[in-house]
C-alpha cells in the first residue's frame, strides 16, 4: 500500500487474458466501477490488445487492469511482483521491436498505438514509460509555443487631443466631446486558436490525469510542466476561451491542423494528452490511465525479426501489396489485394510466411481458409520462384515429432503444401 503524505492508497490488481471475459467478471463481483469503462477495456482486449488500465475508484483508491498476451499462462505464477515483472517483459519486447522495425520499415507500421508510441524511449515498466511519455509531450508543446510567436495585426480604438494615428471617422460623428479625437491604430498582438485548444486539452489533463500522480520525482516534474505550459500560454496569449469536449474535438478533428507537419504533430501530442487516441473504431476515456498495443502487431514483428537473424544472406520483405483481379467473360469484375506478412528468398526458393497470433492445441485448430490464404499469397507473388509455404504460430502444445520438419497438405489437392513452425513470443 502506498501513501501520499498522510493519506494511504489502496490499489487493487485484476490480471487477465486476451480471451478472459472481463465485462462478465467485474459483473459477477459487483464492484462499484463504470460500466461503459469495463466495456471499452474488454472490448480492446478481444481485438488482441494487451494493455494496462489504471481507474480512479475514489480520491485515494485505484484499480489496476493488466490484460496479458494469451500466451501468457496467469495460473502458474503465485505473486504480485513475478506477474507484474513478467508484464513489463512483453512490453519492453514491444518497445524494442517497434522501435526497431517502424523506424527502418515504413510499410510495416500499423494504425495500432501511432500516438502512444512515437515517444520510443524504452522505460523499466509501463507506468514509467507513461509519465515519461506525458513529459515528453509537454516539453514538445512547450517548445512548440515558444518557437511559433502567432503574431497578429488588430486594429485597436483609442483617443487622444491630437492625430497620431488613422482617424475614426464613425466615432467621431457622434462623440460629444470634440477634443477627443478617436482614432485607429494598427498593433500586433500574440493571439492563436492552437493556444486556446491546448489550454483546455492541459486543463482536462490536470483534471483526469492528476489523480493518478504521486510525489515522486516524474510526477513532480508531470504537474510543474503542466503548470509551467499553462502559465506561458494564458500571460502570453490574447482572447483564450473556455471549450467544451464537443468543441474540443471539432477543433481537433477539424482541417487547422494539416497546414504542415509541425501542427500535425501538436494535433496527436494534444489528442494524447487528452487520452483521446483511437485504435479503429475504439477510443480511450479521459478518465481512465491506460495503454494498449496489439499482440498480433507485436508478433509479426518477432517473427519478422527472428526470419532475418536466421541468415545474413536472406531477402525479407513485409507486408507488399500485389492486386489481382476477378474475371469474369474475360472482364475484371474486382479487385483485391495480397498482401502476406513476409517474403522470404533464398536462392530460387521464395517462402510465404504467415504469422498467425493463435494458440495450437491440435491440429484442428489449423484453420483451412488461413491455409488457402497463404497459397493465394504464394501464387499471386511467385514471380518463378519455387514457393514455399510457412504458418508460424507462438505456441504449438503437439508433441513435436508430429509437425517438426513435416510438409502437410490436403487429400483433394496435391499443390497446397505447407508447414507449420513455432516462434514463441518471448
Amino acid at each position: 500500500m502506498d501513501t501520499i503524505g498522510k493519506n494511504s492508497i489502496e490499489t487493487t490488481y485484476c490480471f487477465f487474458n486476451e480471451n478472459d471475459d472481463i465485462l462478465r467478471y467485474f459483473l459477477s463481483m459487483g464492484m462499484s466501477i463504470s460500466l461503459k469503462n469495463i466495456e471499452i477495456i474488454s472490448k480492446t482486449q478481444f481485438i488482441n490488445r494487451i494493455g494496462y488500465y489504471q481507474i480512479a475508484l475514489g480520491k485515494y483508491k485505484f484499480l489496476k487492469i493488466y490484460v496479458f498476451p494469451k500466451v501468457y499462462q496467469l495460473d502458474i505464477k503465485t505473486t504480485l511482483e513475478e506477474i507484474l515483472y513478467d508484464f513489463n517483459l512483453y512490453f519492453r519486447e514491444y518497445l524494442r521491436l517497434r522501435k526497431k522495425f517502424t523506424l527502418n520499415s515504413g510499410n510495416f507500421i500499423k494504425s495500432d498505438n501511432i500516438i502512444d508510441f512515437s515517444f520510443f524511449e524504452i522505460s523499466d515498466d509501463i507506468t514509467e514509460f507513461l509519465k515519461k511519455k506525458y513529459i515528453n509531450l509537454l516539453e514538445n508543446i512547450y517548445f512548440f509555443f515558444k518557437s511559433n510567436k502567432f503574431i497578429v495585426e488588430k486594429n485597436e480604438d483609442f483617443f487622444s487631443n491630437e492625430v497620431t494615428s488613422h482617424i475614426n471617422i464613425k466615432k467621431n460623428f457622434i462623440e460629444i466631446n470634440k477634443s477627443k479625437i478617436h482614432q485607429i491604430a494598427k498593433v500586433d498582438i500574440r493571439e492563436s486558436i492552437y493556444a486556446t485548444i491546448t489550454l483546455n486539452v492541459l486543463n482536462d489533463f490536470s483534471k483526469f490525469k492528476f489523480i493518478f500522480l504521486k510525489n515522486d520525482r516524474l510526477d513532480i516534474k508531470i504537474k510543474s510542466l503542466a503548470n509551467k505550459l499553462k502559465n506561458y500560454l494564458n500571460n502570453n496569449f490574447s482572447n483564450t476561451r473556455p471549450l467544451n469536449n464537443n468543441q474540443i474535438s471539432k477543433f481537433l478533428n477539424s482541417g487547422i491542423f494539416s497546414k504542415n507537419h509541425k501542427f500535425s504533430i501538436l494535433k496527436n501530442q494534444l489528442l494524447a494528452l487528452k487520452g483521446w487516441e483511437s485504435s479503429k473504431d475504439i477510443h480511450k476515456l479521459s478518465n481512465i490511465e491506460s495503454i494498449w498495443f496489439s499482440g498480433e502487431f507485436m508478433y509479426e514483428m518477432k517473427v519478422q525479426e527472428a526470419m532475418q537473424n536466421q541468415s545474413t544472406s536472406t531477402v525479407v520483405v513485409a507486408k507488399r501489396s500485389r492486386e489481382y483481379s476477378l474475371v469474369a467473360n474475360d472482364t475484371v469484375v474486382n479487385k483485391n489485394y495480397s498482401i502476406p506478412d513476409l517474403i522470404i528468398d533464398r536462392e530460387s526458393t521464395r517462402y510465404i510466411i504467415d504469422a498467425k497470433w493463435k494458440i495450437i492445441n491440435d491440429f484442428n485448430d489449423l484453420n483451412p481458409m488461413d491455409i488457402l490464404k497463404v497459397h493465394r499469397d504464394a501464387i499471386v507473388h511467385g514471380d518463378g520462384f519455387r514457393s514455399k509455404i510457412i504458418l508460424v504460430f507462438p505456441s504449438i502444445n503437439i508433441e513435436e515429432e508430429f509437425y517438426v520438419n513435416q510438409e502437410f497438405k490436403f487429400d483433394y489437392d496435391e499443390d497446397v503444401r505447407f508447414k507449420i513452425v513455432k516462434i514463441p513470443l518471448l
